[in-house]
């Protein structure tokens, strides 16, 4: 797929002004996706709104395709590989692609704000702003890398459901995803240390790692959300060995070690021996 977009000079002023800062994702689904996407409202509160749906597995790889990782920003976790539950999703897939909706947990979406159609008694979706997958990432990134090996994903559908919230400060929305992902995420455990990978200032981290140069001219690559690393290869495809490169071990670090990094250097030295490091202590600070 090949994307056409003019960069001129005050394209360069904004990414150079917006350096560091996380841009809100929006999806047009008239001009992005050539299928009409059917929604129902299933809930109207004052802060959200909520919607249900079921989207076609080639909606989904191609929404991954073209946007890969920024459809998972605040997942708390990127792909973990075809082990495990992924394992099971790609076998459905294969095996059993009818029965995938009914085997799969589904998605859930998050948005900032939504334009939604009626039409003939029905209502449709245009567009979502801030368009976030902050459960299901596994299933999307599993779709997507089924198909690119070869499988047939046409007949697989997958259940959704769309939270548009309302009026949310950042915090409070923050707070919403966390809640999201820890109670309905039950596909594969979720320890502490995922759930704050979509931290404000780990992302902020992860922007600074993306754009700042060493004095040698290198860069450090953060894995903020577990598998990240791997997923990028993984998309890359052919280029995957040049990001090995690009990005040797050494100069590569999670957010659990950055946490050990940050006790180490500080007075807490003794807390690098706990199975659960306190990177909330880290993010407080």
């Amino acid at each position: 797929m090949i994307l056409r977009k003019v960069i001129d000079l005050n394209f360069i002023a904004n990414v150079i002004d917006s350096r560091g800062n996380r841009e809100p994702l929006t999806i047009d689904f008239n001009n992005d996706i050539s299928q009409k996407i059917e929604v129902i409202q299933a809930a109207d509160e004052k802060n959200f709104s909520s919607y249900l749906c079921v989207l076609n597995a080639q909606v989904i790889s191609d929404l991954y395709k073209r946007y890969s990782s920024r459809l998972l920003e605040k997942n708390v976790r990127s792909f973990l590989q075809f082990k495990g539950v992924n394992k099971g999703i790609k076998e459905t897939i294969k095996n059993n692609p009818e029965q995938f909706v009914a085997y799969n947990n589904g998605l859930t979406i998050t948005a900032t704000n939504a334009i939604i159609r009626p039409y003939k008694k029905s209502l449709y979706l245009d567009s979502l702003t801030d368009f976030q997958i902050v459960n299901g990432g596994q299933t999307t990134a599993s779709i997507y890398f089924s198909q690119k090996e070869g499988l047939d994903i046409s007949k697989v559908n997958v259940m959704a459901k769309i939270n548009v919230a309302k009026d949310v400060s950042e915090n409070d929305l923050d707070e919403l995803i966390s809640n999201i992902s820890k109670y309905s995420n039950s596909q594969s455990k979720v320890t502490d240390v995922d759930l704050r990978s979509k931290s404000p200032q780990l992302r902020k981290l992860k922007s600074l790692s993306e754009s700042v140069i060493t004095p040698s001219g290198s860069k450090w690559f953060f894995e903020r959300a577990k598998g990240e690393f791997l997923t990028k290869i993984r998309h890359a495809g052919t280029s995957g060995k040049r990001l090995k490169n690009e990005f040797p071990k050494e100069r590569r670090f999670t957010n659990m070690e950055l946490a050990k990094y940050y006790n180490s250097w500080g007075s807490n030295p003794w807390i690098i021996k706990k199975v659960e490091l306190p990177v909330l202590d880290i993010l407080s600070s």
